[in-house]
């Protein structure tokens, strides 16, 4: 199991405490390891923290007011204000809800690692 010094580590960009106190990032490290256990192998804990980080952006951004869950960025304009999501061929909607966040993308890369042929590990 990943600590929360192994977290701010890996991602530097949630060590300010007063914004991401340990308890909220121990809550999703915790949330993050109900779904990332041993058949994971080597990549459990790494799995585990981009999950972990994944839960963390998702609920900053519904306390922001996002409730949606979007695609990566497929197109970007500046001053039209325009963006557009991709609309990326997905499983499930468990994995429309990953491809919302940078953090999300890089652990279904690592779930997607548990293929086999037609059987999937969930």
């Amino acid at each position: 199991m990943i600590t929360i010094s192994d977290f701010r580590t890996r991602f530097p960009e949630f060590s300010n405490v007063t914004t991401y106190p340990d308890v909220t990032i121990q809550l999703n490290i915790d949330d993050a390891s109900l779904e990332v256990g041993a058949l994971f192998g080597d990549f459990e804990n790494i799995a585990m923290s981009y999950l972990a980080a994944h839960y963390l952006v998702s609920s900053e951004n519904a306390t922001d007011g996002d409730y949606g869950s979007k695609g990566g960025i497929a197109s970007e304009s500046v001053d039209g204000v325009s963006t557009s999501y991709s609309n990326a061929v997905i499983d499930t909607q468990s994995e429309q809800f990953l491809l919302s966040t940078i953090y999300g993308q890089r652990f279904l890369r690592y779930k997607q690692r548990l293929s086999f042929g037609n059987i999937k590990v969930v």
